[in-house]
């Protein structure tokens, strides 16, 4: 099943909650910051009450989630926390949206990959809209020439290249303080 962050968080304090010992139920849910997974990743490994959770990423322009934080067997071995810091991250694209990036929004230029410069969050791929149905104006906001969906999301990218990290704010909330980016 898919579920927002509130879905989690409900599930997981709910008074009469009752562990999951037999069922294995998978959930993806998105836009889910670090702390709130630290605290969610109470049932073990990768589980939240029970649920094997998939952190993934989408929007309605994309037909729903496209890339996912691909989880690597050695992560199982590492520290809570660190383990929530890994499982922010997205950007693996799954079969509809091969193409993801992180860019200055204004150049279209790759931004850092060190998991700290942000900028906006571009897909390409064949799950992503052509354009919105009659509004051109509004289309040639977020289409560009080449194919990428400028999203208004703001993210990072992380030093491997593969996984970015959404954050929370919109990139119209990105101001310039003395020439430099700031959220």
């Amino acid at each position: 099943m898919c579920g927002a962050p509130v879905v989690l968080n409900m599930l997981t304090n709910h008074p009469g909650r009752k562990p999951l010992d037999t069922l294995r139920p998978r959930v993806t849910t998105g836009a889910v910051g670090r702390h709130l997974l630290q605290r969610l990743l109470l049932a073990g490994l990768n589980r939240v009450v029970g649920f094997i959770v998939s952190h993934g990423y989408g929007l309605t322009e994309t037909g729903g989630p496209v890339v996912t934080c691909a989880w690597k067997q050695e992560w199982n071995n590492l520290a809570g926390r660190e383990r929530a810091q890994l499982k922010a991250r997205q950007g693996v694209g799954m079969i509809g949206c091969p193409e993801v990036d992180v860019v200055e929004p204004d150049s279209g230029k790759s931004v850092a990959r060190d998991g700290s410069t942000m900028g906006e969050i571009v897909l390409r791929g064949g799950s992503t809209m052509l354009g919105y149905l009659k509004d051109p104006e509004g289309t040639s906001k977020c289409m560009r020439e080449d194919g990428w969906f400028y999203t208004g999301d703001v993210g990072v990218m992380h030093p491997d290249g593969c996984y970015l990290e959404v954050n929370s704010d919109r990139s119209k909330d990105v101001i310039m303080v003395a020439g430099a980016r700031r959220i």
